[in-house]
């Protein structure tokens, strides 16, 4: 007991200053060379943050007889590409057997991560748009059916990722990511455009997506960009995100799973696009 109270202590200070500083932050956009609205960022972080320590902490208690889909949900919220890193190690040694289970791993990963996304959108909207959840409709519902469809095939439930526990320091580089990206942002888009922001968006969320979700909603919060922009780069960032798992399975996991993501890969972009079509549509109207 006295260890798990030891464990949990940090997570609970760093919740208590991060709901703190939500108190004194201002609220009100900082113009200099960049927007910048403080309280809003903080409050993405500590929602953030308060969903990684739940999910370490339920991730800690999850015993054999949990499914994969649950851990990799859990796993998907505390970091998806973490997940993705643990898995792709683990189907070197599993085996070809077990890459039904590391798929369902996979994705139930992606999907906490675009519902982590969603929180985002929530959370760090000045006015919240309810036709910026169609871009996820796609995505999710696809995952959802090839987890289906996966898990009722699965003979063996072998595969299974190790607790993650909750740290501070990727929380604190996602607040400088969020702030570096804001600035960088505004200047691609005033030198280089919207082809500018395009690709920045793009590559940024090869690494980090949520600091680069967080970075366009404050830009469209201050009138930078508008609502058709940012369905576009949320788009992207989706798109760029699930590339970078890609990557990673084909560089470091097993070739038979990573062709299995591939094929789940292009029918994502498909569903991506349809969702972004559909969101087109809902403007057009």
């Amino acid at each position: 007991m006295i260890v798990m109270k030891t464990t949990w202590i940090k997570p609970i200070l760093i919740l208590s200053a991060l709901l703190g500083a939500l108190w004194f932050l201002p609220s009100d956009f900082i113009k200099t060379e960049y927007v910048f609205n403080p309280q809003k960022v903080a409050l993405i972080i500590f929602s953030l943050a308060l969903i990684q320590v739940l999910s370490s902490f339920l991730i800690t208690k999850l015993d054999s007889k949990s499914g994969a889909r649950l851990s990799g949900f859990l796993g998907g919220l505390i970091s998806s590409t973490a997940t993705t890193l643990l898995v792709a190690r683990q189907s070197k040694i599993a085996g070809a057997k077990e890459d039904p289970v590391a798929m369902v791993i996979l994705l139930a990963s992606i999907v906490g991560m675009l519902l982590e996304i969603l929180m985002i959108i929530i959370v760090g909207s000045q006015a919240l748009h309810f036709s910026l959840f169609l871009l996820f409709l796609g995505p999710i519902l696809l995952t959802e059916a090839v987890i289906f469809f996966l898990v009722r095939q699965l003979k063996s439930k072998g595969l299974k990722i190790a607790p993650q526990k909750f740290e501070v320091l990727p929380l604190l580089k996602l607040t400088v990511f969020i702030v570096a990206i804001l600035a960088v942002s505004k200047f691609f888009q005033d030198y280089f455009g919207r082809q500018g922001l395009i690709l920045l968006t793009f590559f940024t969320s090869l690494f980090e997506i949520h600091g680069s979700v967080a970075a366009n909603l404050e830009m469209f919060a201050a009138d930078l960009i508008d609502i058709h922009l940012l369905a576009l780069l949320l788009t992207l960032s989706i798109i760029a995100s699930s590339f970078s798992k890609l990557i990673l399975l084909w560089t470091i996991g097993r070739s038979s799973l990573a062709l299995l993501f591939t094929k789940y890969f292009v029918a994502l972009i498909v569903a991506v696009l349809l969702s972004w079509l559909s969101f087109f549509m809902f403007h057009e109207l």
